[in-house]
């Protein structure tokens, strides 16, 4: 099994995989990887991020991979009523990332930090090179958040991935999923806690999501998909997020809670 890694968005991101020209297919994932990390970063002076954080209320035109971001963003903030933001600060009633035509903007007082679902749409995009160069199978790790499978591994089952809990000792107990094609996010409140309490916040309050719930994970066909509803069921809770699931369908989702307790969708 041929594997590389490298560093994009302050993660690491592991390549697993065979056949095809791999080699080359790493390299081109790396650069991309780099290039929408130039684009999304909010730290970086000079990414479009940055510039509608600096200029706020102001219409922007963005690039087509900058657009369908945001786009998602907006659309997964409506779907989850609001559990989902990419922006963060002023509590309002309405949404502070905008979309006319072709142009976005952030309202004042608010800002955007991309964060997970950059990541997701990297994975997402990594797969689609990895496809390029003829790689038939692979697994892609971002971060241990956001991660993507394509084909079978060489063993001819499926790949394995661990759901993680809040401790490191716990990885090596935890239960896995198998899968062969499609994409897993891992949201949890045990990633860069605050002394406040969990690193997620209820955006629609601007507090710690107090949800009981120590991860969720998300398996769907869509990675940016997959991080809004991990993320968004942090903020739920299991039996808002049980009903949000049958309602919306697509994805299926396991939550671990503080008690250890494993909850499981009806499809896993």
């Amino acid at each position: 099994m041929w594997q590389s890694v490298f560093l994009s968005m302050n993660s690491s991101v592991t390549i697993q995989g065979n056949g095809g020209r791999l080699d080359e297919a790493v390299i081109a994932a790396n650069l991309e990887c780099q290039r929408l990390s130039g684009l999304w970063s909010r730290f970086r002076p000079e990414s479009l991020i940055s510039e509608l954080n600096r200029e706020p209320d102001i219409w922007h035109s963005v690039d087509a991979d900058t657009a369908k971001l945001l786009q998602a963003a907006i659309d997964y903030q409506k779907l989850t009523s609001g559990a989902f933001d990419v922006c963060f600060g002023a509590i309002r009633d309405i949404p502070a990332l905008q979309r006319e035509a072709d142009y976005f903007r952030v309202l004042s007082g608010s800002q955007i930090g991309l964060g997970g679902i950059a990541k997701s749409f990297a994975v997402e995009r990594v797969i689609e090179i990895l496809r390029e160069y003829a790689v038939e199978s692979a697994l892609v790790n971002f971060g241990q958040s956001a991660i993507g499978v394509l084909g079978e591994p060489e063993s001819g089952d499926s790949w394995r991935v661990g759901i993680h809990g809040p401790e490191p000792a716990q990885a090596v107990n935890s239960p896995t999923l198998a899968l062969r094609e499609g994409f897993i996010s891992i949201s949890g409140n045990y990633e860069a806690p605050s002394a406040q309490g969990s690193h997620i916040r209820d955006p629609r309050t601007g507090n710690p999501a107090n949800s009981a719930l120590r991860s969720v994970t998300v398996i769907s066909d869509d990675s940016c998909l997959a991080k809004a509803i991990s993320t968004a069921m942090i903020v739920m809770g299991v039996g808002e997020g049980l009903d949000f699931q049958r309602e919306v369908g697509g994805f299926e989702a396991v939550f671990i809670e503080d008690s250890n307790e494993l909850i499981c969708t009806p499809g896993l």
